[in-house]
């Protein structure tokens, strides 16, 4: 049974016979509405498809008609749902809601923004090469306001530089600009001073 806002949806053949086409222009001539049009000649030559809100699970099971001494001589695949009351299936693959598979595909175009946004171009760009030419003396001091936000880092100047390093790229990134990166870096670092004086 189909949801009250769901599509309708249609399997049209490639091909119509005489009849169809005259009975498609008739219905489109006499509506005003072209969609409403369009819709009816589809009814006209489509076979609805049924929709699978209420299907979870389907499988494939067997028939087996016994042959001598039990053993089984003829096998018939069979597809079956879960409410069935044939034989137990087998090879059963689980289907997905269709409401449940929106929200995968939004997880899963989240995860794709996210995975281009730190993704490295295959070229260096002049914002990429400015954030990490950093060098340690331009660190230290976002290192030691970091620090003292809690941030792990080692006291050496090497450690400090690459910690910045890698959160100015991760911002030249996802903001495409080393000043706009740098401003946002900057602003973090303010931000934990901040923390640490409030703490």
């Amino acid at each position: 049974m189909s949801m009250p806002d769901e599509t309708p949806m249609y399997l049209v053949p490639g091909e119509v016979s005489d009849e169809q086409a005259s009975e498609v222009a008739t219905v489109i001539a006499l509506n005003t509405s072209k969609k409403i049009g369009v819709h009816q000649a589809l009814e006209a030559i489509g076979t609805p498809i049924q929709p699978c809100t209420d299907v979870e699970t389907v499988g494939v099971y067997y028939e087996v008609n016994l042959g001598y001494y039990g053993a089984p001589s003829v096998w018939k695949p069979r597809v079956s749902a879960t409410s069935s009351k044939h034989l137990p299936c087998r090879d059963i693959t689980p289907l997905v809601r269709r409401i449940d598979m929106a929200a995968q595909v939004t997880v899963r175009d989240m995860e794709i923004a996210r995975l281009k946004e730190n993704a490295l171009p295959d070229e260096m760009t002049p914002d990429i090469e400015a954030a990490l030419g950093l060098i340690c003396f331009q660190a230290a001091p976002y290192a030691n306001a970091f620090r003292a936000a809690g941030a792990k880092i080692p006291h050496k100047a090497e450690a400090e530089q690459a910690y910045v390093i890698f959160k100015l790229l991760k911002g030249v990134l996802k903001l495409g600009d080393f000043e706009k990166a740098s401003k946002a870096l900057h602003d973090q670092a303010v931000a934990s001073l901040g923390k640490d004086t409030a703490g």
